[in-house]
């Protein structure tokens, strides 16, 4: 018989009422002593992790968890049912967040040198202006069900107009059903831009993605709320923050 208490990772053997019946010895370098598993979970992942750990055909999720270093950290949960238990394999994700955190900004910096040095001639230019566009939104998955979009340069009707057929077939594609829109790399916003921004949320809505909009500086968020007051989107400032809200 297998000593599941020597695994090399943090695991649990669960039933089907979530009560914790086997844990391995690495479990609690990450995780306080616990009698169910519900009392490790993030409050707002309750409901989400009691729909997903009992749905037997789910191999994997991302939920927030309460370790010793973090009131709702990032983790990755593999799920074997075997009959009326099952076996749980955990890895903390936060390390990913930092390293995607870091990519973005990587990829902020590296717009920023492309968006003049490809200005050569009136064809070239043309073409080094959609690319430009292009990159200036990229689709970055996060997990199934969750997606990046950071936004650089000008928030404006040209931007959304050279993406909105891409990121919706992407989307329609997916499985995704939360968007997180980052604005630390947005500069200005044109009105025309919002419309057309206004618009493409409401499509990505139509195809069943709740948008969330990052990093928005007090005067875009002033600029957005005299001219849509509405706007179908949730705020939270902070990338990491919507990443394990997301999850």
């Amino acid at each position: 018989m297998q000593d599941n208490k020597l695994l090399p990772l943090p695991y649990f053997k669960i039933n089907e009422k979530l009560d914790i019946l086997e844990s391995s010895a690495e479990t609690a370098s990450l995780f306080l002593p616990a009698g169910n598993l519900l009392e490790l979970i993030d409050d707002e992942s309750a409901e989400k992790a009691k729909n997903v750990l009992l749905n037997k055909k789910k191999k994997r999720t991302e939920l927030n968890m309460k370790t010793h270093s973090s009131p709702f950290a990032l983790v990755t949960v593999h799920i074997s049912w075997n009959g009326d238990t099952a076996h749980l394999l955990l890895i903390e994700e936060d390390d990913k967040i930092n390293i995607l955190a870091g990519q973005v900004e990587k990829h902020r910096q590296r717009l920023a040198e492309t968006n003049l040095d490809l200005l050569e001639s009136k064809e070239s230019a043309e073409r080094s202006y959609r690319k430009v566009l292009e990159l200036s939104s990229p689709f970055i998955h996060i997990s199934d069900e969750l997606v990046l979009i950071p936004l650089f340069g000008e928030l404006s009707e040209q931007l959304i107009n050279q993406n909105k057929d891409r990121l919706l077939d992407m989307l329609h594609d997916s499985n995704v059903n939360r968007i997180l829109i980052d604005f630390n790399g947005v500069g200005s916003i044109s009105r025309d831009g919002l419309i057309f921004f206004q618009q493409l949320l409401s499509q990505f809505s139509l195809l069943g993605a709740e948008s969330v909009l990052i990093g928005i500086s007090p005067e875009q968020a002033k600029f957005i709320h005299n001219n849509f007051p509405g706007l179908e989107a949730k705020y939270i400032n902070s990338l990491h923050k919507a990443i394990r809200k997301g999850l």
